[in-house]
Parts: structure tokens; C-alpha cells; sequence
């Protein structure tokens, strides 16, 4: 990932405190399913830095998936997953932005 230009790192939980937010963290996610660890498959969470909107944040979150379709294969079950946390830099959303955001995470 960092040579296609999203600098990351691997976490490990049992080493360091927290991630450092920065860089996109890659590690182990213990409520995904574990039976696909027998075909070498391993529960992988990805943690972005701080992305901020009008910084370019969709052309790398499209880095991010074109990087993880060229050089890695995918299995998933329903335990998978993909969330994302969304809050102002400074004040707070309005309730006409709270329905926009809602109406663009429902649909």
C-alpha cells in the first residue's frame, strides 16, 4: 500500500497503545470469522488515517480499493464488514445534514 502512495503500517495491538492515525493501519480484526485462516486467508481490518473532505479523500479512498483489487484476493462472509465515522472539524452538523447523511448511508 505505501508504495502505491498510502503510507501504512502493520499494528499490533499486543506491541503499541492505539494507531497511530496518520497512516492507514493494517491489522487483525477479531470479530471477523476465523474458519478462512486454514486456507491462509486472515481477518484484516483497515484503519484510514484522518481523511478530511475537502482534501481529496475520494480519490483515496479509490487508491485504496484499486491498490486492494490489483494486489490482494478477497474472501468475505457476514461477518464482514465497512464502516466509517464522520464528524466536523469544528461545530456541529445541522439536522438537514444529519438526513443527508443518513439518507446516504441507508441507500
Amino acid at each position: 500500500m505505501t508504495d502505491a502512495g498510502l503510507k501504512s503500517v502493520v499494528f499490533d495491538a499486543a506491541d503499541q497503545d492505539k494507531p497511530n492515525y496518520g497512516v492507514w493501519n493494517l491489522m487483525l480484526d477479531g470479530s471477523l470469522s476465523k474458519h478462512h485462516i486454514l486456507d491462509g486467508f486472515y481477518p484484516v481490518e483497515i484503519v484510514s488515517p484522518v481523511l478530511v473532505a475537502d482534501d481529496g479523500w475520494s480519490k483515496k479512498m479509490d487508491l485504496l480499493w484499486t491498490v486492494l483489487h490489483r494486489y490482494f484476493e478477497f474472501r468475505k462472509d457476514t461477518t464482514c464488514g465497512f464502516h466509517i465515522h464522520i464528524s466536523f472539524q469544528e461545530g456541529h452538523f445541522t439536522i438537514k445534514q444529519l438526513r443527508s447523511l443518513a439518507k446516504a448511508v441507508a441507500f
